[in-house]
């Protein structure tokens, strides 16, 4: 099983090499970005650090160039966890925001596809978040401009998979606030008002690397959403199965 991995050096993104690396199921997984993947912190000593790949890409906006796809040559899956969260983007323009949230998605999977495994549908988890909003006339008040745009891009990308017939399997994660052992007590003691005031949940990051491992590994099952509850549901199960402890 050969995935591809947008995003590696965020949170989720390392947690889902730490994943791969412990999960014999994957043969490899590969790292597309602008800079070098690393290891996580912490990563016991059975962790197959051999599967690991990192592919540099300096423009993510325009066709991946021939040097770089040779190297996703036979990928079965691409998880997409590359975007600008709220936290990250103020100061940056509009223009720059639908760049990076939505055009390099649709431009990856474009030039992915070209090279992936012809054998099965190419499974492209896409990561999204719990508020996102696809109906644009709606008003919002709490980042109104960043949830439509991630909805338009969860719009688009159905259609782009309903049109492919049948050579996209896609499925969009939709987690609320992500936690780890790291997160601050304050932080902790905030989410329970997230929630009441927002309808914002919580998840642990182990929970969603392992959804989007397993689903990029066993297929989505017809399933193209994955709601904050199923990947809290899921995501335990996986590790269990794999006997994988969750990240310290």
């Amino acid at each position: 099983m050969k995935i591809i991995l947008t995003g590696a050096t965020g949170l989720v993104g390392r947690e889902c090499i730490r994943i791969a690396l412990l999960n014999p199921q994957i043969t490899e997984v590969i790292s597309v970005a602008r800079r070098q993947a690393t290891f996580p912190d912490g990563l016991p000593s059975q962790a197959d650090k051999s599967k690991l790949k990192s592919v540099i890409l300096d423009d993510f906006g325009s066709d991946w160039p021939a040097h770089v796809l040779e190297q996703l040559k036979g990928a079965d899956a691409c998880i997409w966890n590359l975007a600008v969260t709220p936290s990250k983007s103020k100061g940056m323009t509009s223009e720059e925001l639908k760049k990076i949230n939505h055009d390099y998605p649709f431009v990856g999977l474009k030039s992915m596809l070209a090279v992936a495994n012809s054998a099965h549908p190419f499974r492209f988890i896409y990561t999204s978040a719990a508020l996102t909003e696809r109906d644009q006339d709606r008003a919002l008040w709490v980042m109104g401009e960043e949830r439509k745009l991630r909805g338009t891009v969860e719009i688009e990308l159905l259609a782009e998979a309903a049109q492919s017939k049948g050579r996209i399997e896609l499925q969009i994660t939709k987690p609320g606030a992500i936690t780890d052992s790291q997160t601050p007590m304050a932080r902790r003691m905030m989410l329970p008002v997230l929630e009441a005031v927002l309808g914002l949940p919580s998840v642990h990051v182990s929970d969603i690397a392992a959804v989007e491992l397993h689903q990029a590994m066993n297929g989505t099952g017809g399933k193209d959403v994955m709601s904050n509850a199923g990947l809290v549901e899921l995501g335990s199960q996986a590790l269990k199965e794999w006997k994988i402890e969750k990240c310290a």
